[in-house]
């Protein structure tokens, strides 16, 4: 027993007992280094959000540079509730699990902003402050996040506004996109906004829902308090700025334009403002003519088109770029070297330039083709030298101490809901950045174009990316601590024969 416990005791001290120990050592400070480094880093993330590396081919867990920029402008304290268990959003399903991600990252962006995780079970009495919120509710209308900003300025957003779905043949929903960046942002925009606008949108003579449904989503997205008005019957808002009358398939009658100068006439300390669409076909509107006419302008019986090939979209000569016309409504947008694109417009034409000013204009290559034109053997003979007017702005014609506007564009087709989604154009940018202006909100910082427009893409992992991260761990790790332990096994074995080669083992 002795001698076994001595050969034993002997082993521990011999040479190759050392050199395993010393790679057990080093393979266990390595795996230690390792799982140390992947703490550290998950706690850093869960901490820091923006440090986390994406690397979807769309972005998906990142936010919109305009949201960033954005978000550092908050200057309100305002606390984002979401009404869920923190573990619930985590285990989500994918859409569930980008929207923790995003909601994480715009918590973190601010200090002003606070993102917190209610459990309802467990604070019945949550609901009772928010007395406004629509507690009712189920499925899609469901209260999912509450924006509060302090001094009863909060806003309720449902599961129908943070994401999106689709409708499987047995009548039930499935999740179909995230959306709840956008719909965040909107609530920030509306509970820290010093003072809400409102927009009638005039029905009642043939608008169709489908032009008009892109810009009223656009402007409630931008913290624009909507209302639909019809003209005929309906009253027009006093407290509303903008009114919006979108491409009527018929004129107004006396009666309905007497109520709207009636309106516009009205006091108001940022002035009113009708933004007039005609619509795009031939449509005798002589009551809405005397209007316009009484603010220095006049919407032309014809299709505007433009032959220069640097302007025209698709070899489309009625699909063309405009050029900014007017400083005062270009001087905060964002990107002003990105044009507005204009489709099957109806030239606005200025009567009286002391009453009107341009907003959009082309003046190369460019003419009007009247709508009783029923086929085309050439354009030069429609071809106008002085250029064409997209859109523009007037005020009363001899009221010099007037604040009320109409704001002529000519195409309803370049403010429908796909041109404003299309991020190569600044249609979008341009009307939001309009409305900012004339009533006086200034930059608000972003322009939300569409919840619906940036479908994310969860599954888009390229190829490029799967492969360099089975490199990494296939190739680059294993290799690397490979050629650890050969420089170690190495340096071990040049030691000991620099010390001698008579070691017992």
């Amino acid at each position: 027993m002795e001698n076994k416990k001595s050969k034993f005791s002997e082993f521990f001290r011999s040479h190759r007992a050392r050199k395993g120990t010393y790679a057990i050592v080093i393979t266990a400070v390595f795996v230690a280094i390792v799982v140390l480094v992947n703490i550290l880093t998950g706690i850093a993330v869960e901490k820091y959000p923006a440090l986390q590396f994406d690397m979807t081919q769309t972005q998906t867990y990142q936010l919109q540079d305009d949201t960033v920029q954005y978000l550092k402008q908050v200057d309100k304290d305002v606390t984002i509730y979401v009404l869920e268990k923190e573990k619930n959003l985590i285990a989500g399903n994918e859409y569930i699990y980008q929207a923790d991600k995003l909601l994480r990252k715009i918590g973190a962006e601010n200090d002003h902003i606070t993102l917190k995780f209610i459990d309802l079970t467990k604070n019945p009495t949550f609901k009772s402050k928010y007395k406004n919120a629509d507690w009712s509710a189920t499925g899609q209308d469901q209260v999912f996040i509450i924006v509060d900003a302090g001094d009863e300025k909060y806003r309720g957003l449902s599961f129908g506004d943070c994401f999106t779905f689709n409708q499987n043949d047995d009548g039930s929903y499935v999740f179909a996109s995230t959306t709840v960046e956008q719909a965040v942002v909107t609530g920030l925009l509306s509970t820290t906004s010093n003072e809400l606008v409102g927009v009638d949108f005039l029905l009642g003579s043939g608008e169709s829902e489908e032009y008009y449904s892109g810009l009223e989503e656009l402007l409630k997205q931008n913290a624009y308090e909507i209302n639909e008005v019809d003209i005929t019957t309906g009253k027009l808002s006093k407290d509303s700025d903008i009114a919006v009358l979108y491409a009527p398939v018929v004129d107004l009658s006396k009666d309905s334009v007497k109520k709207l100068e009636k309106w516009l006439d009205s006091e108001s300390e940022r002035g009113k403002t009708l933004i007039y669409i005609p619509y795009s076909d031939a449509v005798e509107t002589p009551n809405l003519d005397t209007l316009l006419e009484k603010y220095g302008m006049k919407v032309t019986q014809g299709a505007a088109f433009c032959l220069n090939p640097n302007y025209v979209y698709n070899n489309n000569e009625f699909i063309f770029k405009t050029d900014y016309a007017n400083d005062t409504y270009t001087e905060t947008l964002r990107d002003p070297s990105i044009t507005v694109a204009t489709l099957n417009a109806r030239p606005v034409e200025i009567t009286d330039t002391t009453a009107a000013t341009p907003l959009l204009s082309v003046s190369d290559n460019v003419g009007v083709l009247p709508f009783d034109v029923a086929e085309v053997d050439s354009y030069d003979k429609y071809m106008v030298s002085e250029g064409i007017n997209i859109a523009a702005i007037g005020t009363k014609k001899g009221a010099d101490t007037s604040n009320a506007h109409i704001a002529v564009f000519g195409s309803p087709l370049m403010l429908a809901a796909s041109t404003l989604a299309d991020g190569t154009v600044n249609n979008a940018n341009y009307i939001v950045n309009f409305c900012n202006t004339i009533t006086e909100r200034g930059d608000l910082g972003i322009i939300i174009t569409s919840a619906q427009s940036d479908k994310r893409v969860l599954s888009d992992v390229t190829d490029s990316t799967v492969n360099t991260i089975n490199a990494i761990f296939v190739w680059i790790l294993p290799i690397i601590i490979l050629l650890i332990g050969l420089a170690v096994s190495i340096y071990r074995k040049r030691r000991s024969t620099a010390q001698g080669r008579g070691y017992k083992e």
